[in-house]
């Protein structure tokens, strides 16, 4: 019955935080109101609470992680649970609609969902991960410094309630570095009795929270500071989810971490949150009834999917592979560089592969234009630099991606590493040649239709000089002459792999080839 009760407060917070990360996100109409009244201070008020709930989950997380002994192979492994789980949903959004741009840039919200790291777009998971890190710094027995280091938390916490909120950046999504404090506050929670003074600290810091952001919007001058206290920043909200962490402490037991992550990941997941905010705006859904119940329904159909999710990843395939991280974090830091590098080695040839993919693709992109910048629209002009690998970089990785599936299609026909990838190469190169020609002339790159032109290539090939044909044939002849010295002095035939991988392998690249050749793009257009 306690485990029961334990797992059904975890879910009604798992709920209340998915409400502070989706709700406002969809703009309710309840929000629209800025001018000082009692509704706009109902409001903060509201919005506020939500919020509280957020830095509660943080405090838990940050008392019962720091439990965990094998703190190394918990960060790797919920790092690729959002990983993954975000690919897959930003995949399946992708697939799903082509009426993203009303609501969103989409291939932003597609990177930032598939490389949360490197876009802190997952401030829940990645604080939490990073705090466990801080923690393990800072609750060392040989780190003298870890009651300062509490206090000076606690002093960069209260900063921002003299100065503008934002003092720190700690804004918006932007929250990962506080988060990662915060859960360094929970790891020292300590279980005690003093149940009445966390009680009055807890009902003052509700209290003073909920009176500042009630008065707030009539002491506001312009209205931009009206909601200065409703932040889950603020030092009375982190005091009152303190007092509420450890008072109850005591009554949870550990929740599934699995199930909670991966939650987390759907709830925080850009993509999924682009697809929700569509559905409002297509059905008009900005009442704070309306908004509200679909946030409802799309927290409880992400809690039906982290089960499930759960549920695979405790499979044969993923029990395996989770078993590898625990081995290679119970290793020593050599051991660890040693197998590191082991594992570079062996898949060097692959990581070389897809740089070489993604410079074609780069290239082909570049050499289309006939000049240092372009004008996709009348009202835009870019370099063809930041156009290339800022505006189109979405397209740029899936063009990297077919090229690099092509190569190792060959490389799997052939069991010959050298032969694919230097064919692929030439192939690119006239390609790439021969798009920059006809894009200087006629403003088009090549064409499906052009393949056509195939059945008249006796006469197209009378146009061309002489001293063409020549140059082309002594460059194939110098190609053959190296893939032949290179399969013979540097053979990678095992980088290919066998059985299911070059089935795997052999798949994508014919079937994206057909796609984009002979399917019509006029009946499949989105």
């Amino acid at each position: 019955m306690h485990r029961l009760k334990s797992n059904l407060v975890w879910v009604a917070l798992m709920l209340w935080v998915g409400i502070a990360q989706v709700y406002w996100q969809l703009g309710p109409h309840i929000a629209s109101y800025s001018n000082a009244s009692l509704h706009t201070s109902a409001y903060e008020v509201l919005k506020g609470l939500t919020l509280l709930g957020s830095d509660i989950l943080i405090l838990l997380l940050g008392y019962f992680l720091s439990q965990r002994s094998h703190r190394e192979s918990t960060i790797i492994k919920a790092w690729l649970n959002a990983l993954v789980l975000g690919v897959l949903a930003s995949v399946l959004v992708a697939l799903s609609t082509n009426q993203l741009a009303k609501v969103t840039v989409f291939h932003i919200d597609f990177f930032n969902a598939t490389f949360p790291l490197l876009r802190n777009t997952y401030p829940l998971i990645f604080g939490s991960l990073l705090g466990l890190i801080l923690t393990a710094v800072i609750n060392d027995q040989k780190f003298i410094w870890r009651r300062p280091a509490l206090i000076g938390i606690w002093l960069l916490i209260i900063v921002p309630l003299f100065w503008t909120p934002n003092i720190w950046g700690w804004t918006s999504n932007h929250l990962t570095l506080f988060y990662a404090l915060l859960f360094v506050l929970g790891a020292n929670v300590k279980q005690g009795s003093y149940h009445r003074k966390w009680l009055l600290i807890t009902g003052l810091g509700l209290l003073i929270t909920v009176i500042l952001q009630g008065i707030m919007p009539f002491m506001s001058i312009d209205g931009r500071t009206t909601s200065r206290f409703t932040t889950p920043t603020n030092i009375f909200t982190v005091l009152a989810a303190y007092g509420i962490v450890k008072i109850t402490v005591n009554h949870l037991e550990q929740p599934n971490w699995r199930s909670l992550y991966s939650y987390l990941t759907l709830i925080e997941n850009t993509a999924l949150l682009a697809s929700v905010q569509l559905i409002v705006k297509l059905h008009n859904a900005y009442g704070s009834l309306k908004a509200g119940i679909i946030t409802i329904i799309f927290l409880l159909f992400s809690l039906a999917c982290s089960y499930v999710w759960c549920r695979l990843s405790t499979g044969n395939f993923a029990k395996r592979h989770l078993q590898r991280i625990d081995r290679f974090t119970g290793q020593s830091a050599d051991e660890q560089l040693q197998l590191i590098k082991q594992r570079l080695n062996s898949w060097m040839p692959n990581i070389i592969l897809g740089i070489i993919s993604y410079l074609i693709a780069a290239l082909s992109m570049l050499l289309m234009n006939d000049g240092f910048s372009v004008s996709p629209n009348v009202d835009a002009t870019y370099n063809i630099f930041a156009y290339t690998f800022g505006q189109r970089e979405l397209l740029l990785l899936f063009t990297a991606f077919l090229i690099f599936a092509v190569i190792k299609f060959i490389q799997a026909l052939t069991n010959r590493y050298w032969i694919g990838l230097i064919s692929v190469i030439a192939i690119s190169a006239v390609f790439v040649v021969a798009n920059h020609e006809k894009n200087v002339a006629r403003n088009e790159p090549i064409l499906p239709a052009d393949l056509a032109m195939v059945r008249v290539a006796k006469n197209l090939f009378g146009m061309v000089d002489g001293i063409v044909w020549i140059v082309a044939l002594v460059t194939l002849m110098i190609l053959i002459a190296v893939t032949v010295w290179l399969e013979k002095t540097h053979p990678l035939r095992n980088a290919v792999g066998g059985g299911n991988t070059t089935v795997a392998i052999c798949s994508p690249g014919p079937m994206l080839i057909c796609d984009s050749v002979f399917v019509e793009p006029s009946k499949y257009s989105l």
